[in-house]
């Protein structure tokens, strides 16, 4: 309602966000299908986890409002070397979940402290 009394038209900015987000959720399957060769629905199974935890990785705030994205793109980084690493190590695939899962709690803990 405030976005309509300000004079913005929410609803085209909704069928673009809808049509953004399914453009990249396109060309993902495409990047994803090419570099596994296989085709199937639950190949990307757990990456929107992985999206979580880079974003708070890199210092952004769990509520929103706050972030940007460049610490997004540090908490990529960082989550990436963290998993290359750990498949260097050949650590099992549910160790390596627990232990995402605790870098997560982890940052989750750091980050109540930061100012807001």
């Amino acid at each position: 309602m405030a976005a309509f009394m300000s004079g913005i038209n929410a609803h085209n900015i909704k069928t673009f966000s809808f049509v953004m987000t399914g453009l990249c959720a396109g060309i993902a399957a495409v990047m994803i299908t090419a570099r596994t060769g296989v085709a199937s629905p639950s190949t990307g199974y757990g990456y929107e986890v992985d999206a979580a935890i880079a974003a708070i990785i890199g210092g952004n705030r769990e509520g929103g409002m706050r972030g940007s994205m460049i610490k997004t793109f540090t908490g990529v980084i960082i989550l990436g070397l963290i998993s290359n690493i750990m498949n260097l190590l050949n650590i099992d695939s549910v160790v390596q979940t627990v232990v995402k899962g605790a870098i997560l709690l982890l940052a989750l803990y750091t980050n109540r402290f930061k100012k807001m």
